[in-house]
């Protein structure tokens, strides 16, 4: 079944995947419709602990979303566009913005475990693309604004507001 035929009248505009050990984000969601992964059409079912692999559609700080619960990883399968299904689906529900999380460790030694970055940019070193396998103009996907800057200004702003000590730096996968 799509995400969208799922929806029951809700339209969130975004959406939030997330990474290993931010699953408690899904108790802020109130009145949660929640989905199953293994029900949606091409959706990756989760293998490692921490990502429930679930979709929770309502709202936090008034706000609809769409959580995530966890996400597949390229290295369960050795497929970079194990995430491309969802995220079509995703897209095709009509989500504007998404919001990528995850767990990573730093080149930096000041960079303790726990401390939070809002990414620039990233480096792929992993010599895998989820666009291989792909056929068309659909493989040639602009990367120019793919961290989008206002919207990381916006969490810089929020952080700032809460006194949270948001680092910026590139991502290197």
């Amino acid at each position: 079944m799509t995400l969208a035929s799922k929806l029951q009248g809700r339209a969130p505009k975004t959406a939030i995947i997330l990474g290993s050990a931010l699953g408690s984000v899904v108790e802020a969601v109130d009145d949660p419709l929640i989905i199953p992964y293994a029900e949606l059409l091409g959706f990756p079912v989760p293998k490692i602990s921490g990502h429930a692999g679930k979709l929770y559609i309502g709202r936090i700080g008034g706000k609809e979303v769409a959580v995530l619960a966890g996400r597949a990883h390229p290295y369960e399968s050795g497929n970079a566009g194990v995430m491309r299904p969802a995220l079509d689906q995703l897209k095709a529900a009509a989500i504007e913005t998404l919001v990528l999380t995850n767990a990573a460790g730093s080149l930096k030694a000041s960079m303790k475990p726990g401390t939070l970055m809002a990414l620039t940019d990233h480096i792929n070193c992993a010599g895998m693309n989820p666009l291989i396998g792909q056929h068309g103009d659909e493989n040639f996907v602009s990367m120019t604004n793919a961290y989008d800057a206002d919207l990381r200004k916006q969490l810089l702003a929020a952080a700032k507001k809460e006194k949270i000590n948001l680092k910026q730096g590139v991502y290197c996968w």
